[in-house]
């Protein structure tokens, strides 16, 4: 499998070092772009539109954050002009503490692939790449 580009959304630190450690060793992605709200990932995004990033394959996104949860990020990523379809070659897979079925279904209907729930799991990562990536 070719290496991925991988963005993880998520506010908490301790998340984004936990998914940085399961994906080193796993050994399938080649960078990893860090943003701790959906505005922040939203600049990233925005960052490859304007051709200073490569595009994600991948986004690991939390779905409770501050300034724009996770259901405000995808509504807003699937709308961006600049990505001219592209936005469904990005696999989002939701990685969140929520239970609440309504939540996970309301995620899958706006463009999520799949829910995890934290704290996510090298087998779950393995399991993604395995569905998506190969």
């Amino acid at each position: 499998m070719d290496k991925k580009t991988i963005l993880v959304v998520d506010d908490e630190s301790i998340n984004h070092f936990i998914y940085e450690k399961l994906l080193n060793t796993i050994g399938w992605s080649n960078k990893v772009y860090s943003a701790y709200s959906g505005s922040e990932a939203l600049e990233i995004v925005k960052d490859h539109c304007r051709g200073l990033v490569s595009m994600p394959d991948l986004i690991l996104l939390d779905l409770h954050m501050p300034r724009m949860n996770g259901f405000d990020f995808i509504r807003e990523f699937k709308a961006l002009d600049c990505l001219e379809g592209k936005q469904d070659r990005v696999v989002i897979a939701v990685v969140s503490s929520s239970l609440d079925p309504a939540e996970h279904e309301k995620a899958r209907s706006l463009g999520a692939r799949h829910i995890f729930s934290k704290p996510l799991s090298s087998d779950q990562l393995e399991s993604l790449a395995e569905i998506e990536f190969n």
